[in-house]
């Protein structure tokens, strides 16, 4: 009836009471909305509704465990009830990952800030760092301490700036660190713990394989650690006795760890055309990892998908090794000419200390 009277009316009252309802529902629902936007932006109100999403599927998944686990019991399936037990909650530290950086010799989790510093824009011709206990950009910087840290192309920051794939920055990426040395589990562990914990987080993902090394098969292995270089985090922890930091420690100290291929990691994290970024610094152990990936040709094979692979190791001499068989068999094998015609784009030089 409120249709058809305004119909009949002249055409400029009828766009005057047009203008007039459109007021009255605009009004209402302002002052529906007004106290909850106030308090939210659309995006935290967008994020909301995505969080809210993500609950309501984690609580579904769970209840259909919990009720099969049930009927399992019902039924007295012994065997179906082992299985949903083991399966209950299982643990996702390492995601396939479009882009990933991987780093061989995480120590105390330095290359992790290094990397996330790497996207800060530079602050009176100085770049800040993270501070992974606070989550804050605090006052520290590269240069502050009049060291020259940003004109060397080997070192981290730099070389991730030059190396992420177009557009991206470090939240796209997701971050694997590989440590043998079970003095900086601990710190590891907390800094993978704070970071997860961030919203937002500077990094996609993160997960460090805590006293495991980069070797030449899968499996149990000795690191030998480095008791005296506390100054420089015991940087000369080595699968070598041999190693020129082993050899000075007066009591050898050994700690049992788990070896772990680059084929292995990169089987589990790389996804074609992506981009992985390897930085390798593990103390003469490099011609071993290196080796096993040019024998199980999984370098190859990832370009051949498209992945586009940057890598940035740093060679141990026959000094610092205290042996010259690891240096010598991978210059027989002509490995970085290989590496190279594999379409990895390889660096050598200072891991990024």
């Amino acid at each position: 009836k409120f249709w058809s009277t305004t119909m009949s009316l002249p055409p400029p009252l009828i766009c005057l009471a047009v203008f007039f309802l459109g007021c009255l529902v605009g009004s209402f629902y302002s002052h529906l909305l007004t106290p909850f936007l106030q308090d939210q932006s659309l995006s935290a109100v967008w994020k909301g509704h995505q969080e809210d999403e993500a609950w309501r599927a984690n609580s579904k998944e769970v209840g259909m465990w919990r009720d099969s686990l049930q009927t399992a019991i019902e039924e007295g399936n012994s065997t179906q009830v082992e299985e949903l037990k083991r399966s209950a909650f299982p643990v996702h530290n390492v995601l396939p990952c479009k882009y990933t950086f991987l780093d061989f010799g995480s120590n105390v989790g330095d290359s992790f800030r290094k990397f996330v510093d790497s996207s800060f824009p530079e602050l009176n011709k100085k770049r800040p760092k993270l501070d992974v206990k606070t989550g804050e950009v605090g006052n520290d910087c590269y240069g502050c301490d009049g060291k020259r840290t940003m004109d060397n192309n080997f070192r981290l920051p730099e070389y991730v700036r030059k190396n992420l794939e177009n557009g991206t920055k470090p939240e796209d990426y997701c971050f694997y660190g590989v440590e043998g040395n079970p003095v900086f589990t601990a710190r590891l562990q907390e800094i993978e713990l704070k970071t997860m914990s961030m919203r937002p987080r500077p990094v996609r993902h993160i997960h460090f394989f805590t006293e495991h090394v980069g070797a030449k098969e899968d499996g149990p292995t000795v690191l030998y650690l480095d008791t005296i270089n506390a100054q420089h985090n015991f940087w000369g922890s080595s699968i070598f006795a041999s190693h020129y930091d082993i050899r000075r420690n007066s009591n050898v100290t050994a700690a049992n760890v788990t070896g772990i291929t680059l084929t292995t990691l990169l089987s589990k994290i790389a996804v074609p055309n992506g981009h992985v970024m390897i930085k390798i610094d593990i103390e003469g152990a490099e011609y071993d990892l290196l080796t096993e990936a040019l024998e199980s040709n999984i370098l190859c094979k990832l370009t051949s998908d498209g992945v586009r692979i940057t890598m940035l190791m740093e060679p141990h001499n026959d000094r610092v090794v205290g042996s010259s068989d690891p240096a010598q068999k991978w210059k027989a094998l002509k490995g970085n000419e290989k590496i190279k015609n594999c379409g990895v784009e390889y660096t050598t030089g200072d891991g990024g200390r």
